[in-house]
């Protein structure tokens, strides 16, 4: 019988080591569901950065290039603008240069009214002196005026 009893510690010893064993092996089992899981996690998460990333550099490139865009079309419309105020600084030149000629064109025409206005002053002038003189005045050979006559 003491053999009995000492097969029956050793079956009661082995079985619970055994369940020692069985014990450790689920912890150990946990332990390696737990770092699996946290490895997915982190595996997720560097996705999930990674996917966040390339959005981010892609809608960085995306504004770059509208930015790009929106300078080049500012640019453009800047050159228009200029091309467009040096035609209107052309055209006021034209204009200007143009008035100077007809403001010359005018006191040329004011300098020749002047010119037939001091001549009409002066044939009035000789006309009023010839009549107040009398009709021989101005002619030759003319009697009672002039010459020894």
């Amino acid at each position: 019988m003491a053999k009995v009893h000492k097969l029956l510690r050793k079956v009661e010893e082995e079985r619970r080591r055994a369940e020692r064993a069985e014990s450790e092996q689920r912890k150990l089992m946990q332990r390696a569901e737990k770092a699996d899981r946290a490895a997915a996690e982190q595996a997720e998460r560097a996705e999930s950065e990674q996917v966040a990333t390339q959005l981010a550099a892609a809608e960085v490139a995306r504004l770059q290039s509208e930015s790009r865009a929106q300078c080049d079309a500012e640019m453009q419309r800047a050159k228009e603008e200029r091309h467009r105020a040096e035609e209107l600084a052309a055209r006021a030149v034209r204009e200007s240069e143009r008035a100077a000629l007809v403001a010359a064109a005018a006191e040329v025409e004011q300098g020749r009214a002047a010119d037939a206005r001091l001549r009409a002053e002066v044939l009035i002038e000789q006309a009023s002196l010839s009549v107040a003189l009398g009709p021989y005045t101005f002619r030759r050979g003319a009697r009672g005026v002039g010459r020894g006559a």
